[in-house]
């Protein structure tokens, strides 16, 4: 199971640019992790209503890589609405699962005087009782912990909602 994570800063303003960090989309279900996987594409961008502000192909965003999975956008000063959009897949020998990964979140920003981290957030889950293929033994129950990992320094907002939706056997 792969996400994204805020376990540590990813995306921010500062002045009138605005970076985030797609290094962490694949990110396990370990708290206190985020990752990457080299061999993953797809695309970040940043809208502004119908307008593409800024866009960026994810590719590999490996290790030594980082930067090549950065978007950042020069924004106007003005408080306005965004829309932070990210899509990538992997098909590897090493991840059967977790093979595509969207996130996309809305967000108001304006100007800063200094950096400042972006009100994002991650879904995270970490089930318990899988064995090394990520399967649970026939009968049993699993456990799903969910929290949600805030972009650290961000200020704080209220969850109204959180919706769970799951397949297994392969969507059947």
């Amino acid at each position: 199971m792969s996400g994204p994570s805020f376990a540590t800063s990813g995306a921010w303003r500062e002045g009138n640019t605005l970076t985030f960090d797609g290094a962490r989309l694949f990110s396990d279900g370990a708290p206190g992790r985020v990752s990457m996987d080299g061999a993953a594409t797809g695309t970040v961008s940043l809208a502004q209503g119908d307008q593409v502000i800024s866009r960026i192909d994810y590719t590999r965003c490996g290790l030594w890589e980082a930067d090549s999975c950065r978007l950042t956008a020069d924004l106007p000063a003005d408080p306005a609405t965004y829309t932070l959009s990210t899509t990538a897949g992997r098909q590897v020998p090493h991840s059967t699962l977790s093979t595509k990964v969207e996130s996309t979140w809305t967000f108001r920003s304006a100007s800063t005087a200094k950096r400042e981290a972006l009100p994002l957030t991650a879904i995270r889950y970490a089930p318990k009782g899988l064995d090394e293929y990520n399967r649970a033994r026939p009968g049993s129950s699993t456990r799903l912990p969910i929290w949600i990992e805030r972009n650290p320094g961000a200020p704080p907002a209220a969850v109204k909602s959180l919706h769970l939706q799951m397949s297994v056997e392969g969507s059947r």
